[in-house]
């Protein structure tokens, strides 16, 4: 990763990362907290939802102009002497900046490949059952009810694009300015990003139950690996590629897919030929990882390539 110009600590980076990821969670609640309350904790209900896509787009608007005024304080954008220089300077960093059309193209395509190739498995076993038509209808947003239609719209679209910008162009433009090593960016970005918010709101709307706060603790442990998991392979995309728009895409294509049902592994007649297809997205995934994902191809202002 490249540090330009270190003019922050890996600790205050940290801290300040962990600001933005509280001012992110924070909004969600500030916003509409009684509706949430009347509504019982539901985070689908169709209210709850509205308020809180209104309140990530409107902090998704200002992390970036508050960092970009933070940047162009410490004189972080370069030698720029014209607004629309800094504002360019700005979006680079963000993964935003238009550099060539074969560039965005490969940024945009190749993150999204490479993560489908995780999910050969599931995708495979959805076509074998008929359920990747019903995967596919999830983006389908003219037959939908309006419940339906607002979750699919913070699932597939508000959510990731969001969540994105903030946890992985903002966080890692942030922590680029450090001299933090890659793995304690990807590995401090990502544990932010997990949302550790969910567990209050399970123990709310089951906290008549004499064990609800064990469930909730249990369900976010596991929801906290997964999110750092995840977290970190989006980081690496945003930093390998330079882009945010391959981890917006894999974000999103991840939401569809959801967990992998392993069912089919555990059936006699499919056991085999199953295994071999999970097997085999996940060994294309690793070894696909370094061509895919090759710095060299985007032109990342984050990486440096080592002869």
């Amino acid at each position: 990763m490249l540090p330009p110009n270190s003019f922050i600590g890996a600790g205050e980076a940290v801290a300040a990362s962990v600001g933005i990821g509280c001012l992110y969670v924070g909004s969600l609640y500030a916003i509409g907290n009684r509706r949430l309350v009347r509504c019982q904790w539901n985070r689908n209900h169709p209210e709850v939802i509205v308020d809180r896509l209104r309140a990530a787009s409107v902090v998704t608007v200002l992390l970036p102009i508050m960092l970009w005024a933070l940047f162009a304080q410490h004189g972080l954008l370069g030698h720029v002497t014209s607004w629309s220089a800094s504002m360019a300077a700005m979006l680079r960093l963000l993964g935003v900046g238009w550099t060539s059309a074969r560039q965005v193209l490969a940024a945009t395509l190749l993150p999204l490949l490479h993560t489908m190739l995780l999910f050969l498995g599931p995708l495979v076993s959805e076509w074998q059952t008929g359920e990747l038509k019903t995967t596919i209808r999830l983006l389908d947003f003219s037959n939908a009810d309006t419940t339906q239609h607002l979750i699919s719209l913070r699932n597939y679209v508000v959510g990731p694009i969001s969540e994105e910008i903030v946890f992985r162009a903002c966080l890692g433009a942030l922590l680029a300015q450090t001299h933090m090593s890659t793995t304690a960016a990807v590995l401090s970005s990502s544990l932010i990003f997990a949302h550790a918010h969910h567990a209050w709101e399970m123990y709310a709307r089951n906290r008549h139950r004499p064990n609800a706060l064990r469930v909730a603790l249990a369900q976010t442990a596991f929801q906290l690996f997964y999110c750092a998991v995840f977290g970190s392979y989006t980081m690496m995309l945003f930093l390998r590629t330079g882009h945010v728009l391959g981890a917006i895409l894999s974000h999103a294509f991840c939401n569809i897919m959801g967990l992998p049902d392993i069912g089919q592994l555990f059936t006699e007649s499919g056991r085999l030929r199953m295994l071999s297809v999970y097997l085999l997205g996940i060994a294309l995934f690793v070894l696909t990882y370094t061509t895919l994902l090759d710095p060299t191809i985007y032109d990342s202002v984050y990486w440096t390539v080592v002869a």
